[in-house]
């Protein structure tokens, strides 16, 4: 009765308002070919061994925009919330140990989380953003900041 919730950032592109993938498809085939101004040019699924998805069979895109500057889209099923939370939570400390932040903001509490950042020293991740859609994870990231804004935005999960 007396719960006091934090306050907590708003989730940024209304990330927490989508669609989960569609269940009657892989899903490798559900990911964008063309969004605007970006297209498909590598998707693979694949197990992986590094942090922080130690494990886990995520499907891994790559998107260029016209001038040829990538952004990466991961996402897989964590089969529960709580395991997606704790993905984004292992993913928070790696970015704290090795990312050298220089923004950050987060919302790790129940159901509906998200961190944010600007790393620009941790290479192919330097701009991200990772949320959880119901038990889904999902990270949006890239080396330069514009490229990943506008792949969050228009990704559709």
């Amino acid at each position: 009765t007396n719960l006091v919730v934090p306050d907590f950032p708003d989730a940024p592109y209304t990330i927490h308002q989508r669609p989960t993938p569609p269940t009657d498809k892989f899903l490798i085939d559900t990911f964008p070919r063309t969004l605007e101004g970006l297209k498909l040019v590598d998707i693979r699924e694949e197990q992986v061994f590094e942090k922080p998805y130690v494990g886990a069979t995520v499907v891994k895109a790559t998107y260029v925009d016209d001038q040829g500057n990538p952004a990466t889209a991961v996402m897989f099923e964590a089969e529960s919330y709580i395991n997606a939370r704790r993905i984004l939570e292992n993913y928070k400390a790696l970015l704290e140990q090795e990312g050298k932040l220089t923004e950050y903001k987060e919302k790790l509490y129940i159901s509906e989380n998200f961190i944010q950042w600007a790393a620009p020293g941790f290479a192919d991740q330097a701009y991200g953003l990772a949320w959880n859609n119901d038990r889904y994870f999902v990270a949006i990231n890239s080396p330069i900041r514009e490229v990943q804004e506008n792949l969050a935005e228009q990704f559709p999960y």
